[in-house]
């Protein structure tokens, strides 16, 4: 389970978090239509430095680029 931020536009706040349960349900902020080729809408926000995904991803050079995150989670779903 980790937290997402639900709204982008308004940040980190306590009530502007919500759960995601690691159910295989994709990340909310996650675009595109095919695995391996998502990407993440929230790379831009001066707030996502503040989050697990920074902390424990990559750090990318263009908001377009995929997830390094998101594509490990996929690659090891599919394995099992």
């Amino acid at each position: 389970m980790v937290v997402v931020i639900d709204d982008p536009d308004k940040g980190i706040t306590k009530d502007n978090m919500v759960f995601s349960k690691g159910d295989g349900t994709p990340c909310k902020h996650l675009t595109g239509m095919i695995p391996g080729e998502f990407s993440c809408a929230v790379h831009h926000y001066p707030w996502y430095k503040h989050t697990p995904c920074f902390e424990y991803g990559q750090i990318e050079s263009s908001p377009t680029e995929n997830c390094r995150m998101g594509e490990y989670i996929l690659e090891n779903i599919n394995a099992t």
